[in-house]
C-alpha cells in the first residue's frame, strides 16, 4: 500500500496538523475530504503534479473547480493568479509585481512595501541558500470578508539548518541549534551586506501583530507563531521525522497590520531598504 498524505477540512491550519502529524514520506496526496482551497494546498498539490504522484482530488464541486482555476492540477484559463513554479532567480521580481498587483487595493501603501520585501525576500533566499533543483512554489490570496491573506512557498532544498552549517562558523552546531541560530539577526551562510536580516525580521513582524501566524519547516524543524484561546504563541519545535524536506513557510498577514516591517527594523536599529 501506498503512503498517502491525507488533507481534511477548510483552513490551512487544519492542513499543517495534517502535515505535520503525517509528515512527507507520502506517494498519494488525498485531498478528497478538503472543501476550501488554501495556497498551502495549492504549493503542495503543484508540486505532487511536478513529480507526478497520484492525487485524490476534492469531492467538494467548488473546491475541485477553484484548484484547477489556480492551475494546479491542469492548464486553465481564468483570472486567478495561478500557482507558480520559479527556477530562475530573474523571475522572482515579475512574479512579485503579479502578486503585489492582487494586494495593492486590498491593502495600505505600507503594508503593500512589506509584502514586497517578504515576497522578494522569502524567494531569494531559495536561490541563495536552499539549493533546490526543483527550484519553489509560491502561492498566495486574499481573502476581503475575513480581513487577512495568506502566502505559502515550499521548495526542496537543503534546508535552513543545513544551509547555515555551510558557515565554518556554525559547522558544529547540531541541526536544531543550528536552525533556531539562523533567525538571529545578522546569522548566515554567507555574511556580507544586510544578510540575514531577511527571514528573522519576516518572523518578528509576524511575531510583533497579534493577529498575525505563521510556520516556518525545515526537515524536521520548525518555527511557528499561532493564536489558540485567543492567545498568541510562538515557538521552536522538533519532530522525530522528516515533516518537509527542505523549506515551507507559511504566513497569514492581517490586512492592517499594527506594526510594520520598517518599526520592527527600527526597534532592532537596521536600517535595511524596501524595493518595490
Amino acid at each position: 500500500m501506498p503512503n498517502i498524505l491525507k488533507f481534511k477540512g477548510n483552513q490551512s491550519f487544519h492542513f499543517l496538523s495534517d502535515l505535520i502529524r503525517q509528515g512527507f514520506n507520502y506517494q498519494e496526496l488525498d485531498l478528497s475530504e478538503v472543501n476550501f482551497i488554501t495556497p498551502l494546498i495549492v504549493v503542495i498539490t503543484k508540486l505532487s503534479m511536478y513529480k507526478g504522484q497520484k492525487i485524490h482530488l476534492p469531492i467538494d464541486h467548488q473546491a475541485h473547480q477553484y484548484l484547477q482555476y489556480m492551475s494546479a492540477t491542469q492548464k486553465y484559463t481564468s483570472s486567478y493568479i495561478p500557482c507558480y513554479h520559479i527556477m530562475h532567480e530573474n523571475d522572482i521580481w515579475p512574479v512579485t509585481k503579479i502578486f503585489l498587483g492582487l494586494f495593492e487595493h486590498f491593502v495600505n501603501p505600507t503594508t503593500l512595501r512589506d509584502l514586497s520585501y517578504t515576497f522578494s525576500e522569502l524567494m531569494e533566499n531559495v536561490f541563495h541558500h536552499a539549493q533546490s533543483q526543483e527550484g519553489l512554489f509560491i502561492h498566495a490570496q486574499k481573502y476581503d470578508h475575513l480581513g487577512f491573506l495568506e502566502v505559502a512557498i515550499i521548495d526542496l532544498g537543503i534546508g535552513i539548518e543545513k544551509s547555515l552549517k555551510e558557515n565554518p562558523v556554525f559547522s558544529n552546531l547540531d541541526d536544531m541549534s543550528a536552525f533556531i541560530k539562523a533567525f538571529e539577526i545578522g546569522v548566515t551562510r554567507n555574511p556580507m551586506g544586510n544578510a540575514g536580516e531577511g527571514l528573522t525580521s519576516i518572523k518578528w513582524w509576524i511575531e510583533s501583530n497579534f493577529d498575525a501566524e505563521g510556520v516556518i519547516i525545515s526537515n524536521k524543524y520548525m518555527w511557528f507563531k499561532i493564536l489558540t484561546s485567543n492567545k498568541s504563541v510562538a515557538n521552536f519545535n522538533e519532530r522525530p521525522f522528516i515533516v518537509w524536506p527542505g523549506t515551507l513557510i507559511w504566513l497569514k498577514i492581517p490586512r492592517e497590520p499594527k506594526k510594520s516591517l520598517l518599526d520592527i527594523w527600527e526597534s532592532l536599529g537596521l536600517t535595511s531598504e524596501i524595493r518595490i
